[in-house]
């Protein structure tokens, strides 16, 4: 549903590679951690080039023997040995949590003792602001790497034990450069510093419990692995959607999946269903919730639409220019039928596209106005157009249709690998659009034809249910979740141990 789970020639190389970095350097070890596993995300960019020059050569491709990505997962996984069981203390009731989720915890742990996990400035800032109880601590994930006093002759040892690798034959000749020893050389003094204060946050801080955002980088990676190793649970919680790239792999004792899509599509990459709680989406639900909107007045004042137009929200993704301005022409295309359908566009925080240049604003056409948020925005329109964005799924929550655009769509190393960006055609979530005279049928046809509309906000209601758990409130859940954790002994939370 999130991307194939069979490897294709991208995928094969990327964790190909990756496989051979954990396993040909696993000997670089700090603190019971296998350095190369604290490593992954700055390596996959590392090789981002390497790539995007070789992934269809085939004479590239790494010699392995992983077919899917549950064989990806298992080969990756590499955690520790248990050095101290943690658990096992019944006096360890701290929870680390995201500084995004601070609103959630103030609501629903105010009596826990909880971490803020601060991973750049602008949290700390923003965590700095509040009002926060004595029992909530914040930490500086920056702060507290810088404070590390390296230990230069250990770090020394490492590098020359680095030095004095030498890949195998059969491995990529990638790891046989001058360019990569240098990576890895400035790379270990990192990857101790950030082994060594987190390592030094779990010891010290009576820590029973992480929420985790996302495991592929640092200092999730990385508490992960030190979550293995004092035996503590460890959930993977994503707030948005999510493809391999940003999980493979998992070390998480527990992952709280939004509904059955998600759960299944975690078992197809090797993760337990019993591992598995179908909490729903924390984020959506809090913003839904936990506020009104505003009327039809306030929000005429802000976006003049005619009363009789349809409103149509295209919400664009950071795709490459040329993408998202294909999207654009098909727009184009409705426009000059000057249809009783209104178009806003809402560009992603990381499109650099200028559209005002484009349309003039006197049209069907306008640029969604920046004092508009998104759920106010879907609250008064009828239909979300994505490619593939978590706005489909906000949309059809609130009641909105779903319009799939397909564009033809050149490789992108991040953002289009695999095919993750079509998971709302498997899903069968709306009507799929390839051309602009697609677009323009599919937009007379919600105009003219009562029925067509009616199918399409069914497509979209069922959808939404098959994504997202609708039958409980994530925030009950989730809080229960984490009393019971931090009440438990050992085993009580492990379920690893109960398979």
């Amino acid at each position: 549903m999130y991307g194939d789970s069979r490897l294709n020639d991208y995928s094969s190389l990327k964790y190909g590679l990756t496989r051979s970095f954990f396993e040909g350097y696993s000997d670089l070890t700090y603190k019971g951690v296998e350095i190369p596993t604290t490593l992954i995300r700055v390596f996959h960019q590392y090789i981002k080039v390497y790539v995007d020059r070789n992934y269809q050569k085939k004479n590239n491709i790494v010699k392995h023997s992983m077919t899917d990505m549950k064989h990806v997962q298992h080969a990756l996984t590499r955690s520790p040995k248990v050095y101290k069981d943690l658990s096992l203390f019944p006096n360890r009731k701290t929870v680390v949590i995201p500084a995004s989720l601070v609103s959630f915890a103030l609501e629903n742990l105010k009596k826990e003792s909880i971490i803020l996990m601060a991973i750049n400035e602008e949290e700390e800032k923003m965590l700095n602001s509040l009002a926060l109880p004595r029992n909530f601590q914040i930490y500086s994930y920056r702060k507290g790497i810088t404070s590390v006093r390296l230990p230069r002759k250990t770090v020394n040892v490492i590098r020359r034990k680095a030095s004095r690798i030498h890949p195998k034959k059969e491995i990529n000749t990638l790891f046989k450069r001058e360019t990569f020893k240098y990576w890895l050389n400035k790379q270990i003094p990192v990857a101790v510093r950030i082994i060594t204060s987190l390592d030094r946050l779990v010891r010290k801080k009576m820590i029973k419990l992480f929420i985790c955002p996302v495991e592929i980088i640092n200092p999730w990676t990385t508490l992960g692995i030190l979550a293995k190793k004092y035996n503590l649970p460890f959930v993977n919680m994503p707030q948005v959607l999510i493809s391999d790239r940003s999980l493979i792999p998992t070390r998480a004792s527990h992952h709280f999946a939004w509904g059955r899509n998600y759960k299944q599509w975690l078992v197809k990459r090797g993760v337990p269903a019993s591992s598995v709680l179908e909490t729903g989406n924390l984020n959506f639900d809090n913003k839904y919730h936990s506020r009104s909107f505003m009327t039809a007045h306030q929000f005429a004042d802000i976006c003049p639409v005619s009363p009789d137009h349809k409103i149509f929200v295209f919400t664009s993704q950071p795709f490459t220019d040329q993408t998202n301005l294909h999207i654009i022409n098909w727009i184009k295309r409705v426009e000059k039928e000057n249809l009783p359908a209104h178009f806003l566009i809402r560009p992603h925080p990381y499109d650099h596209v200028d559209y005002s240049e484009f349309f003039s604003g006197s049209g069907n056409v306008s640029i969604s106005n920046p004092r508009l948020g998104l759920y106010d925005l879907l609250h008064h329109s009828h239909f979300v157009m994505t490619v593939s964005s978590n706005t489909a799924i906000e949309g059809a929550l609130m009641n909105n249709g779903i319009i799939v655009l397909q564009p033809d769509m050149d490789y992108h190393y991040e953002h289009h690998n695999n095919d993750f960006n079509s998971f709302l055609v498997k899903g069968n979530a709306g009507s799929v659009i390839q051309s602009g005279e697609s677009l323009l049928n599919v937009v007379e046809d919600i105009l003219h034809n009562p029925v067509f509309e009616r199918d399409l906000l069914e497509k979209a209601k069922k959808f939404v249910g098959e994504t997202i758990n609708l039958n409980v409130r994530p925030s009950r859940v989730i809080r229960s979740f984490i009393i019971n954790q931090i009440n438990s002994r050992g085993e009580e939370h492990c379920l690893e141990k109960r398979s």
